[in-house]
């Protein structure tokens, strides 16, 4: 999906990774076929004057290096030509376009698991946390589960229609950072109220925290 992603917008994809996860041996299930996406392209000899210029969904073609296509690489903003410029124009112009090419998508790109829906307090979390909520809820129903498998970009109407006139505990091994994302979502519609379990030193997150964080709703 990272790859198949990073082909279709021209954009950089990042696979996070979790070293609770990374030290555990567990079965890993291959699907027989994968579906692969290849990338807009030009053929083949074909001069690209402006290999930036983006079609009508934002994403401009991608010239493929070894294919007689000379590109100018920078990371500075941009023309459509590719070479940097200092015009104000040119550098909103760019990032907007790069900004609206990921949010028109948000409700493609963004994935989630959801357990017990209609539970009026639930658990949001991601990575190897999720595996400790999933504990939980799967011995009682009065505790959902909102697993975020996408942090970037995420859909905001879909998580604020779960977590609406919810009890919200976002468990995270760090001082709190998708916390706030899911707080101030929280707050335009209309949770009960988010709050944080924070946990730092490299020790798991275990059940029986989480179970203490949210006992005042139970």
């Amino acid at each position: 999906k990272a790859f198949n992603t990073a082909e279709t917008l021209r954009t950089p994809v990042t696979v996070l990774s979790d070293e609770i996860v990374g030290h555990l041996r567990e079965r890993v299930e291959v699907p027989e076929k994968v579906e692969v996406v290849n990338r807009k392209a030009y053929p083949k000899g074909q001069r690209v004057e402006y290999p930036f210029r983006a079609d009508e969904d934002l994403v401009p073609k991608f010239p493929i290096f070894g294919r007689g296509h000379r590109v100018h690489v920078t990371g500075l903003s941009h023309s459509e030509a590719g070479y940097p410029v200092e015009s104000a124009y040119e550098h909103s112009k760019l990032i907007h376009r790069l900004f609206e090419k990921i949010r028109r998508r948000t409700k493609e790109l963004f994935d989630c698991e959801v357990i017990n829906e209609d539970a009026k307090i639930k658990i949001v979390s991601y990575g190897s946390v999720s595996r400790s909520a999933k504990l939980i809820t799967e011995n009682d129903k009065k505790v959902g589960l909102i697993r975020l498998k996408t942090l970037h970009p995420i859909d905001e109407e879909m998580i604020g229609s779960l977590i609406q006139d919810s009890y919200v505990l976002v468990p995270e091994m760090n001082m709190g950072q998708m916390f706030y994302d899911i707080k101030r979502i929280g707050l335009e519609y209309g949770a009960k109220e988010v709050k944080l379990y924070s946990k730092i030193g490299g020790d798991p997150i275990y059940p029986h925290e989480i179970v203490e964080a949210i006992r005042p709703w139970l």
